[in-house]
């Protein structure tokens, strides 16, 4: 049993070992990468009778961006997905874009995105602790309420 849990350690270990290996240029690209696959989960949208705002897929992008790409790089990738979606693409919810949606109901929830990315990669890379599946359920769960939800409202 000690054999499994100590090959279980090393494969987790493996996997999040490539973002300080890799170089500047895979982390840009792979950041705009997970840009685009929060803007494509922007379109996954369940609509809530009380509010304007729905809830959207490209908060799981958001929230899972801090675990894979880490504090610095799952901030930027949000970054960018603000950035190309504020000039570029209409990519947020409803193929919307542009500065009408950063000013309007959903903007706070927006930037929260990218706070919450910072928060998450920040915790995860520096708590190892904090990388269990249920430290990790409750994390997630805090920052959505928090992070993303207070500059939303």
């Amino acid at each position: 049993m000690e054999n499994i849990l100590t090959k279980w350690e090393e494969i987790k270990y493996n996997y999040y070992s490539w973002r300080k290996s890799t170089t500047i240029v895979n982390k840009i690209i792979i950041s705009i990468l997970w840009a685009c696959i929060t803007g494509l989960l922007a379109q996954v949208r369940i609509p809530l009778p009380w509010t304007p705002v729905p809830i959207t897929g490209q908060t799981f992008a958001v929230l899972a961006s801090g675990v894979v790409l880490g504090s610095i790089w799952g901030g930027v990738s949000q970054v960018i997905y603000v950035m190309i979606g504020l000039f570029l693409i209409p990519w947020f919810q409803d193929f919307k874009g542009g500065l009408s949606v950063i000013m309007g109901p959903t903007g706070g929830y927006i930037f929260g995105f990218i706070m919450a990315s910072f928060v998450i990669g920040y915790i995860y890379d520096n708590f190892p602790k904090a990388r269990n599946f249920f430290a990790l359920t409750g994390i997630l769960v805090a920052a959505n309420f928090t992070i993303v939800f207070i500059p939303g409202l």
